[in-house]
């Protein structure tokens, strides 16, 4: 499987590695809800710094939809941290099909800016 995961508290990390694709985020969105640490509501960030994903093969309808089937069991609000701006752009395709299902996703090429938007209330002083 092309995509690992992490459980941080309230926090999921998936991790994409080489050629990724839709069901291997699903294989890895079955595998943390079936996690006994896994905390229903938890927010996730996903890093696809090293993955081979080529964005001309992505659908990002049905990357919205493979999302969508699982946000039940997550926090509507979730971040991607990309290597390039075409990725970058992918992402911003992804989050205007997501709108429709009330999903909050957004696309980063920083991991800090990512973590603070999904966590605006730890980064307030």
């Amino acid at each position: 499987m092309g995509v690992s995961y992490e459980i941080l508290g309230d926090l999921v990390v998936f991790t994409a590695k080489d050629r990724v694709t839709d069901g291997d985020f699903r294989q890895a969105f079955e595998a943390v809800i079936a996690d006994s640490r896994f905390q229903p509501g938890s927010k996730m960030l996903t890093y696809d710094l090293d993955s081979a994903l080529d964005p001309s093969t992505v659908d990002p309808q049905k990357s919205a939809e493979v999302i969508n089937s699982f946000m039940s069991h997550f926090a509507r609000r979730l971040a991607v941290v990309v290597s390039s701006e075409e990725n970058l752009g992918l992402g911003t395709m992804i989050a205007e099909y997501c709108k429709e299902y009330d999903i909050e996703f957004k696309a980063f090429r920083d991991p800090n800016a990512a973590k603070q938007w999904l966590f605006p209330e730890r980064c307030e002083r």
